[in-house]
Order: C-alpha cells, then structure tokens, then sequence
C-alpha cells in the first residue's frame, strides 16, 4: 500500500512527545533543587504542550483513526485501552495544573506532588506512545484499506482544536 500520511503525522507527532519527556525529567529533577523557579517555568511550558499539541493528537485519533480501527477490530481491547489512557493522562495534566499553582503560591508539599505527578505523566506517555508504536499502529495499518485511510487522513485535516476537555471528554 502507499505512504499514509495520517499515520506519518500520528508518527512524527510521538517523535515530538518523546522529545518533550527529556524537558519533563530535567523539570523532576530541577523540582529537587531550592529555589524550583527554573523547574517551575519548565513545567508551565510543558503544560502548555500538553493542553495543546497533545490534547490535538489524542483527538486526531479519537476523532479519526480509532472510529475506524474499532469498525475492524471491534471497540474493546487496544483501542479502549488507548482511550482510557487518554484520560487518564488528561487527569493527571489537570493535577500536575494544579499543584504548580499550589507550588507557586509557596505550598512546599506541592513539590513532592508536583514531582510524582510530573513522573507518572512522563512514565505513562512514554508507556503509552510505545504501545501505540508497537500494538495499535501497526493494527491500523494491516486491517484498514485504502478507503479507511483516506477517511483517517481526511478526518484528521478537518479536526481542530476543542477545548481543553479533549482528553478527559467520553469518546
């Protein structure tokens, strides 16, 4: 079959969360140090990654490739499994939100919080992204034709930006 642009933009869009997660472990250990401002600023850029680029993928493929990937191989197993990681990482974005504002007004518990949060996020999208790499790409690309990946392709340039509630919305 020919090159799939959506799974290309899928692709390169882990290669940029991959990279993402090496600002993440220098933002846990700059968290260690006293004063945490640099560490700090760091996470609020990640944040800002996170609400963003990320939240637009996962609705590249909650929005395109698993519609079609769950007609081929049904909704249960690897794409309800991806689903739920979506949101879980979404609730943990929210957290990791929320104990920087604690931290920011001078909470010293919310370093240890924002340290843990910090190191599930980065353990979970690594986690995540491998599977997808490994299990759920490579499904995709053996059990959908030519037409379902037109229509992958095609949903995936309409579908824009919602608001922040993408990865916590039910699919």
């Amino acid at each position: 079959m020919p090159e799939w642009k959506a799974m290309d933009m899928l692709r390169q869009a882990h290669q940029v969360g991959l990279e993402k997660m090496h600002s993440m472990e220098a933002a846990i250990e700059g968290l260690k140090r006293d004063p945490a401002d640099a560490a700090i600023a760091q996470l609020r850029q990640l944040l800002a990654f996170f609400n963003g680029e990320l939240r637009h993928h996962f609705l590249h493929e909650e929005e395109a490739l698993f519609p079609a990937l769950s007609r081929a191989i049904g909704p249960m197993g690897p794409v309800a499994v991806m689903i739920e990681e979506h949101k879980s990482m979404g609730r943990a974005v929210d957290a990791l939100e929320e104990a920087l504002v604690d931290l920011e007004y001078g909470s010293t518990q919310s370093t240890k919080e924002a340290q843990q949060i910090s190191s599930h996020i980065l353990w979970a999208l690594r986690s995540h992204i491998k599977k997808e790499d490994e299990m759920l790409f490579p499904l995709a690309e053996a059990h959908l034709g030519e037409r379902d990946r037109q229509e992958v392709t095609c949903r995936m340039e309409t579908t824009t930006a919602a608001p922040r509630a993408i990865i916590s919305s039910p699919v």
